[in-house]
């Protein structure tokens, strides 16, 4: 192999600097990458996990404040929980504001993970994993969890409330 020409005034680089550059400019383009992979990924579990709190905290609202037209659990005086059809699944019923107002039902179907509002079958909220509620004579409580996958990311948000019974 012939030795790389150098002008008169010793212009040029040799072979072994030539190498040394590229050596260290792979391991900054790796590094580089490897940065951006990772902040990649933390955006895309970030994004998940907004998503799953932010559908974990619509289900929660509309079911306490209600949907257009329909009154959620917070003008309840009172509420009967029973169980579905199947096991995991319940039934909340309760009728919102005064006494000559319509029975009101949201009912949580395991199989389907979904809440639903009747009299109407309006969606309160989707792919609910896990809902319990619990009934006493003065208040009512529900917790909610949703899970979100994508690829081989996963998260999960949960959310809880109580609410007291004003309108008796």
């Amino acid at each position: 192999m012939k030795p790389v020409a150098r002008d008169e005034q010793g212009n040029g680089f040799s072979l072994v600097e030539v190498l040394v550059a590229a050596a260290l400019s792979s391991v900054v383009l790796g590094s580089v990458l490897l940065l951006a992979t990772g902040v990649s990924r933390s955006w895309r579990v970030i994004a998940l996990q907004m998503q799953a709190d932010q559908d974990v905290n619509a289900a929660i609202n509309r079911l306490v404040f209600g949907l257009p037209g329909a009154r959620g659990v917070r003008c309840a005086a009172s509420a009967t929980l029973t169980p579905g059809p199947a096991a995991g699944d319940w039934i909340l019923s309760y009728t919102p504001g005064s006494a000559t107002s319509t029975l009101s039902q949201i009912s949580y179907d395991a199989a389907e993970r979904r809440l639903v509002f009747d009299p109407g079958g309006r969606l309160v909220g989707r792919e609910i994993d896990y809902a319990w509620a619990g009934v006493d004579s003065q208040s009512l409580t529900v917790t909610l969890r949703v899970s979100r996958t994508a690829g081989p990311l996963h998260t999960e948000a949960e959310a809880a409330t109580a609410v007291v019974f004003r309108n008796r």
